[in-house]
């Protein structure tokens, strides 16, 4: 019997183990030529290779180049393909922490206390006033805000703070100004009638700052320092005739300070008492201090009174 091959149906080959793809391959294209490339963490090599035996499946393709920002990608593997990886890494920037400065901090809490924000606004001035402790602007503008929040004893401390930097800086009407809201809050309060009394003296408006001085006396009589201060704005004012009232009315209370006997050496010479100029003169000697040379040593009177005390001995 003769079978023709048409009617044979022949069994399909089985196919052979080593033709089914086990494995990919990854191909790494990259801009930095010195880059290295991760797989899962292990490295595989460099960049602008074709790396192959890869298992099928997800990894993490990572390129690295020192001073160039880091590529990461995720990428899926299949059997018997090529899987194309374009890394472009790009310069490092230097990242530098921004310092602010006591003007920006001053800034910025300025902006916040005009948006309501008191509070706020309090922080980055305390953060300028550590940063410039003798900045009377940043006090100044905490004192606003603590008032904003009716924390009086702060804004007292910090308008006083404010006055203090103002006024040895020469901005005597700034210094006014700060002086000007405390006494609002507090009336009484002497030693500010007396700060703001010297400011109003060193911008030349005398007669207000020896209102402010017999204020501050008068608010406090039996106080030597009060009346100090106003006996010597006497004095350095040319009214040697009721400073010298004012500073003896002090040494019968007992008070027997270098700076008293100073101005009161002064007083005398302003009248042409010469005698007891000198004589106050010798006794300030005795005591002065370091601390109270300093008050008169830059005077003129007080060098004329030197030269004649000299002569006389």
């Amino acid at each position: 019997v003769t079978l023709d091959s048409s009617e044979i149906e022949l069994p399909e080959s089985p196919a052979k183990e080593s033709d089914t793809p086990r494995y990919g391959k990854i191909k790494i294209k990259s801009n930095i030529k010195e880059a290295e490339t991760q797989l899962n963490g292990k490295t595989l090599g460099g960049v602008n290779l074709t790396f192959s035996k890869i298992q099928p499946g997800k990894h993490v393709l990572t390129v690295t180049s020192p001073s160039f920002t880091e590529y990461v990608t995720e990428i899926n593997v299949k059997a018997g393909r090529t899987s194309e990886v374009v890394a472009i890494l790009e310069p490092k920037t230097e990242h530098r922490v921004l310092e602010l400065r006591a003007g920006d901090y001053l800034r910025i809490g300025e902006s916040l206390y005009a948006a309501g924000a008191g509070l706020e606004a309090i922080g980055n001035f305390t953060l300028a006033i550590a940063r410039d402790p003798q900045s009377a602007e940043a006090f100044r503008r905490r004192g606003e805000a603590n008032l904003s929040l009716s924390n009086h004893l702060a804004a007292i401390a910090d308008f006083r703070r404010a006055g203090e930097l103002f006024s040895q800086s020469g901005n005597y009407s700034r210094a006014i100004a700060a002086y000007d809201q405390i006494l609002e809050l507090s009336p009484g309060a002497v030693q500010i009638y007396q700060l703001r009394g010297w400011a109003q003296i060193w911008a030349g408006g005398a007669q207000a700052g020896l209102l402010d001085l017999e204020k501050a006396l008068s608010l406090n009589d039996d106080n030597w320092r009060s009346r100090f201060q106003l006996g010597k704005a006497l004095c350095l004012s040319g009214d040697y005739k009721h400073a010298e009232k004012h500073l003896k009315k002090i040494r019968k209370h007992g008070e027997e300070q270098p700076q008293i006997l100073a101005f009161l050496a002064l007083s005398y010479l302003g009248r042409d008492k010469t005698g007891d100029a000198v004589k106050y003169y010798v006794k300030y000697s005795e005591l002065a201090t370091p601390g109270s040379n300093q008050q008169v040593a830059n005077l003129s009177d007080w060098i004329t009174l030197s030269t004649l005390a000299a002569q006389q001995r």
